[in-house]
């Protein structure tokens, strides 16, 4: 289990992404690894559950389908928990989720269905608050 977590750390470092959305008003952290190798998603999902999907890349012939391992919130916080002593270069991603996911406050279900839910502004300004320092974290080229 031990060395699962670690080897799991080292892909979410290499070839994963922690990133948040809100949905409904609702922060909602997401895991996601990527690769060509559709064993390394066999290996994912059977071991922590989620959903996959492939996508096809028709740019060149030689571009081999991307195999997409994805968890949502209720999934992926738990594992991130277990993951963050190994990760290194998500781990500040990590963090963020883990903290904006136990931070949050319940979102009113009374009329969320008609789009009425009133939600205090304070608690929407801090989950896009999250959701921008997340974007900031992901950026491409940060050292």
């Amino acid at each position: 289990m031990e060395a699962d977590l670690a080897y799991l750390a080292g892909i979410i470092d290499g070839e994963g992404s922690i990133y948040m959305r809100i949905v409904n008003n609702t922060v909602s952290p997401r895991l996601q690894v990527v690769n060509t190798d559709e064993r390394l998603i066999d290996w994912l999902q059977s071991r922590y559950g989620g959903k996959r999907y492939v996508v096809t890349r028709m740019q060149r012939e030689t571009h081999k389908p991307l195999h997409h391992w994805h968890l949502g919130a209720i999934a992926s916080v738990p594992l991130l928990k277990m993951v963050l002593p190994y990760l290194v270069l998500k781990r500040e991603q990590a963090e963020l989720a883990i903290t904006a996911w136990e931070g949050r406050q319940p979102t009113p279900t009374t009329h969320r269905r008609y789009g009425t839910a009133r939600l205090d502004p304070a608690i929407l300004d801090q989950r896009k608050e999250w959701v921008a320092e997340m974007r900031t974290l992901n950026k491409k080229g940060k050292s």
